[in-house]
């Protein structure tokens, strides 16, 4: 399996990496563009810095992050690259799943999924799924 080497980032890459702001992000291009290796760096980034503030605050729950992918293969390439780069820590729990796959621990009811789109859209814009 390919290793993730180290990266100097783009100027587009830079971007969503220093973008502080809160919620999800939705990275997308053309295949090699380097959406997964900004995807990795961005989680790799945000791990960091919520560990610092955990041991800053003296927080006892660990940090959680959950990486969504559109397909299986790559969700097991992006879990064993983040396997493999993440120290392990017992205080940082990373989730890897496909949005579908997610999409469907979520329904209260199993039943057909006609739109997967539309279903992956509508959760991620729920109250119920952030709470906001």
């Amino acid at each position: 399996m390919r290793v993730l080497r180290t990266v100097n980032p783009t100027a587009e890459q830079l971007a969503i990496l220093t973008d502080a702001g809160a919620g999800f992000r939705l990275i997308r291009g053309a295949a090699g563009s380097g959406k997964t290796t900004t995807a990795l760096m961005r989680i790799r980034q945000l791990c960091a810095a919520w560990l610092r503030r955990k041991e800053r605050l003296a927080l006892p729950d660990p940090v959680r992050a959950m990486v969504l992918t559109f397909n299986r293969t790559l969700r097991g390439y992006v879990e064993h690259l983040v396997n493999e780069q993440a120290k392990k820590r017992s205080d940082l729990e990373v989730t890897i799943d496909t949005c579908s796959r997610w999409a469907q621990s979520l329904c209260p009811e199993p039943y057909e999924i006609c739109n997967r789109r539309a279903l992956v859209t509508s959760l991620l814009l729920s109250d119920a799924v952030y709470g906001v």
